[in-house]
């Protein structure tokens, strides 16, 4: 599915009987999902990229109070969120994401479709698209603000992008636990992953109380990606940092200006430590700055 070339004429979609049919009719039909597909595209012979999509789709214009969605990384989560907002009964999604930094290409994109979309911390308004930290989001102005929205009818739903964070990332981010207030405000919730495992997902239905989580998953296996194993010949620390530059070294002329490469290790101070040898850039949960040092890692 290609909308990166409609962004100029992008207009709301307004397929009045269509949305009747949506909300009224409990047994949509294939055909009811594709129209609105491409009138959003504004293509004709457009498709779904998955049944798992369609449905998800399906399950959230009907209304389906908290819904879990496990999709393949390459299958376009933010196009549903594009075309939910494209609607002309749309009011405002919120979408809390791990890393603001990380959606920069989302918020072009609508900017391309001509979908009104902020970062809550920038621009604290009620857009059809606002994306919040997870930090901000368990704040109390932010509470506020979903509650202003909620009493004047104007919160459609609250998206968590990457939510098996909520599990994994709870022994550092303190946050997570805070997450579940969110639950007090009565509107639809989506949890979106690609990696939710089902002792996760289990975990998450404890942390944030959901007794009525409808769940969808899709194959999510990669088959372009491989993986091997070189163990380290040395137990010293420091000759196992010059290893690890001796391998980039090795492995430089497979990599191409647009490539990058990513070291995971066990501690921050290991991680300290590894980025002072390599005289490279360092992400952990004491970074202040996390957004300037992911737009450094992709310029």
């Amino acid at each position: 599915m290609n909308y990166e070339a409609e962004s100029q004429s992008r207009k709301s979609v307004k397929l009045s009987d269509l949305q009747q049919a949506l909300f009224s009719d409990n047994n949509v039909s294939s055909d009811y999902l594709l129209a609105l597909l491409r009138e959003f595209l504004q293509d004709d012979s457009a498709m779904f990229k998955s049944e798992e999509q369609k449905e998800t789709l399906k399950l959230i214009l009907q209304k389906t109070s908290c819904l879990t969605v496990i999709l393949a990384t390459s299958s376009n989560k933010s196009f549903l969120y594009l075309l939910l907002a494209s609607l002309s009964t749309a009011e405002t999604t919120i979408i809390i994401v791990s890393l603001i930094a990380l959606k920069s290409d989302f918020l072009q994109k609508a900017k391309e479709m001509k979908i009104s979309a902020s970062i809550y911390e920038e621009k604290k308004s009620a857009d059809k698209l606002v994306l919040v930290s997870i930090e901000t989001a368990v704040s109390s102005s932010f509470q506020l603000f979903l509650m202003s929205l909620h009493a004047e009818n104007k919160l459609d739903r609250i998206i968590f992008d990457e939510c098996h964070l909520i599990v994994t990332a709870a022994n550092y981010k303190h946050s997570m636990y805070s997450l579940k207030k969110l639950r007090l405000i009565t509107t639809q919730f989506i949890f979106l992953s690609a990696t939710l495992s089902v002792s996760v997902l289990q975990e998450m239905n404890k942390m944030l109380f959901l007794s009525n989580n409808i769940v969808l998953r899709a194959l999510t296996a990669r088959h372009n990606i491989a993986y091997s194993v070189k163990r380290m010949t040395s137990s010293l620390l420091e000759n196992q940092f010059s290893e690890v530059l001796n391998f980039l070294i090795e492995e430089k002329n497979q990599y191409t200006k647009e490539d990058r490469v990513l070291i995971y290790v066990m501690s921050i101070k290991l991680a300290d430590e590894l980025s002072q040898f390599l005289n490279c850039l360092i992400l952990h949960r004491d970074v202040e700055d996390k957004e300037s040092v992911i737009t450094k890692f992709h310029s």
